[in-house]
């Protein structure tokens, strides 16, 4: 009965060395796998770190882009309002004329002068009048 239970014995001790043995191989196994994985990682970091400049240096050109867009529109919106306002008085002040300017037998030469007087109030030179 002891060699029964000697027999026993070694085979629960070799049970035992067996599994410390497979936990110890599966120990390692993981240990490598979390440092490889850990190294990808670290590598992933660096790339969307550089990606993250990158794209914030994209952000800053893009917004300057706008910005100089918009100050452009608001100049050019500034000069064609002035224009549109200079053209407003200039109409006015053709309409005034005309309505002071007396009144000819021939309709076409009044147009002619009225688009002559226009012309020249458009272009700031004198009113050559026939």
């Amino acid at each position: 009965m002891l060699v029964r239970v000697r027999d026993e014995l070694n085979m629960t001790m070799d049970a035992y060395e067996t599994l410390y043995e497979s936990s110890v191989a599966y120990g390692l196994r993981k240990a490598l796998m979390s440092e490889s994985k850990k190294s990808e990682l670290e590598a992933k970091i660096v790339q969307m770190s550089l990606e993250n400049g990158e794209l914030t240096l994209n952000i800053s050109e893009v917004q300057a882009k706008i910005e100089e867009t918009e100050r452009k529109y608001v100049e050019q919106k500034a000069i064609e309002e002035a224009e549109h306002l200079k053209e407003v008085e200039l109409l006015k002040i053709a309409n005034q004329q005309m309505k002071v300017l007396p009144s000819f037998n021939s309709s076409h030469r009044t147009n002619s002068i009225n688009f002559t007087i226009f012309l020249s109030l458009r272009n700031n030179s004198p009113t050559p009048l026939h």
